[in-house]
């Protein structure tokens, strides 16, 4: 009996259970170590940005788009300034990057693609609004 409680125990996986701990996990895997490792290619003497030492992921509460699909907000933030927002799909572990007013796939930032998402991707399905109260005189 112990040994089958230690084993479960032991087996759980943390990040399954929490999905904002599994929305950050994934941020992680998709678009911050890629994004670290493109950059660490490049030469010390080029004209573009030095790269942030530090990341922080900000996840938000969950929510739902047009069709259904959950999501998680998110900002990472660069030396405590919001540099980029976007959202996460935790159930297929897509992750996409907010610019101007479309979406597009996080390797948007690593330059392998360059089409915009859908419409729907990241638009947070609007929820049913409270029937205004009405005045009877």
């Amino acid at each position: 009996m112990l040994l089958l409680m230690l084993s479960s125990l032991l087996t759980a996986d943390p990040i399954g259970e929490d999905p904002a701990a599994a929305a950050t996990a994934t941020i992680q895997r998709a678009l911050i170590t890629p994004l670290a490792q493109a950059e660490a290619k490049r030469t010390r003497f080029s004209r573009v940005r030095i790269p942030p030492r530090e990341r922080s992921i900000d996840v938000t509460s969950v929510a739902k788009d047009k069709t259904g699909a959950e999501f998680f907000p998110f900002s990472v933030s660069e030396m405590k300034l919001p540099s980029l927002t976007g959202c996460v799909y935790v159930a297929t572990g897509e992750v996409f990057i907010k610019r101007g007013d479309a979406h597009y796939p996080a390797t948007f930032l690593l330059g392998k693609t360059k089409d915009p998402a859908a419409a729907h991707v990241c638009s947070a399905r609007p929820t049913a609004m409270a029937a205004a109260p009405t005045t009877d005189k």
